[in-house]
């Protein structure tokens, strides 16, 4: 299924520089050697504005990992981009009021740099939150990438509030890896596995700090030309990979056709010949997508099948097994000892 998807842009080719400089410091491959075993040309590596594609970061993040030999190698990386490795966007972000802003703003332009990681920003009594997921990759690399753009967020973080972050919460979802230690060394904040999200959660008092550098017509102006940048890259996607990722970020709570043609600002029927025109339909990509979720959950936690059940759509244990092995026949619980072989 990702292979229709693997031509997508992922992360710019700075991201990538950086990623490789790391890796060879880190004790693997040489910076070039690691590039070129990733498809990436050497021409394009340190420019900020081109992109590699999800096909070129999945195999650069195998490749780093296979030559570190270092399975907690995500940890590292993020935490290794540095605030200034984002460009104009880090540090324009300085000139919204507070930290909040700052972060929404980020999030609001990320596609300039990261097309492969979706943000949501949601606010409740005690806390302001930053979900994190991504349409792409399962298993070990799912889970590096998560660690990556979570250590990558918390060093942002700690920039922002003077260094200390102690008070955060950070969630994942899936289980404890077996280097779990290390993740109190990286993050500072109280840790959580096995949750239905990946999230970070910042206490409301800190997300409303006042920032030092604010400057409303600063920020204006950065907007406009991160607005310009937008309109200028081809960001369009094709309608199949839209009704996957609406599918996708809901986590279980499934949107129905209607209210994803809405979305889209297109009538079913539209939408309906849209996707018949791609050879599927609304149906065919709910079932990839539930299966994929599930099988991050079978292959990364150790929820029972009953409590993966509704994360993934389904009323109870065995409607769930049901449909899993209908469409993939096998049962849920085989997949889950394959996976772990």
């Amino acid at each position: 299924m990702k292979s229709a998807y693997e031509n997508n842009r992922a992360i710019t080719a700075s991201y990538a520089k950086v990623m490789a400089d790391f890796v060879e410091k880190h004790g693997g491959d040489k910076s070039e050697t690691l590039l070129k075993k990733a498809g990436i040309k050497e021409a394009v590596k340190t420019d900020f504005s081109s992109f590699i594609t999800v096909a070129q970061y999945e195999a650069l993040l195998k490749e780093s990992l296979a030559s570190t030999n270092d399975p907690a190698l995500g940890l590292s990386l993020g935490k290794a981009i540095e605030f200034g490795d984002h460009g104009t966007l880090a540090f324009s972000a300085l000139s919204y009021p507070n930290v909040w802003e700052a972060l929404a703003v980020c999030i609001k332009y990320s596609k300039l740099a990261n097309q492969i990681v979706e943000f949501k920003l949601e606010e409740d009594g005690q806390f302001n939150t930053i979900r994190i997921e991504t349409v792409y990759f399962t298993g070990s690399l799912y889970q590096t990438l998560i660690e990556i753009v979570t250590c990558l967020i918390c060093e942002i973080l700690k920039f922002m509030l003077d260094g200390d972050i102690s008070s955060l919460e950070l969630r994942f979802c899936y289980g404890p890896p077996e280097y779990a230690d290390l993740y109190q060394k990286f993050f500072e904040p109280s840790i959580t596995f096995e949750s239905s999200i990946n999230e970070i959660r910042i206490p409301k008092q800190l997300a409303q700090k006042p920032q030092a550098m604010a400057n409303p017509a600063v920020a204006r102006h950065f907007e406009s030309q991160c607005d310009e940048q937008l309109a200028q890259l081809n960001l369009a996607k094709s309608f199949q990979q839209q009704v996957r990722e609406a599918l996708f970020l809901s986590r279980g709570g499934f949107p129905h056709f209607d209210e994803i043609a809405d979305k889209l600002n297109l009538s079913p029927r539209t939408l309906r010949r849209r996707l018949q025109e791609n050879d599927t339909s609304y149906k065919q990509i709910l079932d990839e997508v539930r299966l994929e979720i599930a099988d991050r959950y079978l292959s990364t936690t150790s929820l029972s099948i009953g409590e993966i059940a509704p994360l993934v759509g389904y009323t109870d244990q065995n409607s769930f097994s049901h449909a899993y092995r209908q469409l993939k026949g096998i049962t849920p619980t085989s997949y889950r000892k394959q996976s772990r072989k």
